[in-house]
């Protein structure tokens, strides 16, 4: 039998999952900084192919004015340098770009590495798993309850596996801030698959975990989105995994998501 760990174990074990939560939300969070930067630059690259448009336009202008007239040596050597600027303008504005792609790429790696989802800033997959393992290791040591609640996210603009356009993006980011507001700060939120978010809550019970729920869908309904949640939840259960404790969510959330016809 496995020696007890000791409190001061337990607490370097808590110490160690905030650390890396808190250095991969602020991963995230330079990162999403980082991609404004580079959508400021894509502008600015688009206003100098317009200058660039412009300039070739005059220049154009210019040639038409010098066109049969023996004294057109003036508009044609401005003709020849606004010509000249453009071609700059473009050249720098293409180097923007391809610049700016690479800064995004090294960007997604980034969010990668971190285990955040980089568009709603929950826990990803990866880290949520660690995350939801030591809420339930700290919960079986100190004997208290745990609920997973399963939040499967409905709206007439997806169906639940689907998402990844802007109008979608924004609808899950309000379901996420209304867990958030209606969570505790440290209740783990890891989104699961597509539309589809689990959330550990430790030291509860199933009564205030539907309490705490249904705070989340009162305040969905005040939000300008279509959106609604349908939640399933599970209880901790003597001798349970994480695992065997997602395997049970899945199942009452199909129940509750798909109910069966009568």
């Amino acid at each position: 039998m496995e020696d007890m760990p000791t409190e001061e174990q337990r607490a370097e074990r808590a110490r160690t999952t905030a650390e890396r939560t808190q250095l991969a939300a602020v991963r995230t969070a330079t990162t999403q900084r980082q991609f404004q930067v580079a959508e400021q630059r894509d502008r600015a690259a688009s206003a100098r192919d317009v200058t660039s448009e412009a300039r070739d336009r005059a220049a154009s202008e210019r040639d038409g004015m010098a066109t049969g007239n023996d004294t057109g040596a003036g508009p044609r050597k401005r003709a020849a340098d606004d010509r000249e600027h453009s071609a700059d303008d473009r050249q720098h504005a293409a180097g923007d770009r391809w610049e700016t792609r690479l800064d995004r790429d090294h960007m997604r790696d980034a969010l990668s590495e971190a285990h955040i989802d980089d568009v709603t800033g929950t826990l990803g997959r990866s880290l949520g798993d660690a995350a939801l393992s030591s809420e339930l290791e700290r919960a079986v040591e100190c004997g208290q309850p745990l609920v997973l609640a399963f939040v499967a996210v409905s709206s007439s603009g997806f169906g639940r596996d689907r998402g990844g356009d802007p109008k979608s993006d924004e609808i899950l980011l309000d379901v996420v801030k209304s867990l958030r507001l209606h969570l505790r700060s440290y209740d783990p939120v890891v989104r699961f698959d597509g539309n589809t978010f689990v959330c550990a809550l430790t030291d509860t019970d199933l009564a205030r975990a539907r309490e705490r729920f249904a705070a989340v869908e009162a305040s969905l309904a005040q939000e300008p989105q279509d959106a609604s949640i349908t939640v399933g939840f599970v209880e901790h259960e003597l001798g349970d995994t994480v695992e065997s404790m997602v395997e049970r969510g899945i199942a009452v959330l199909d129940r509750v998501w798909r109910p069966s016809p009568r």
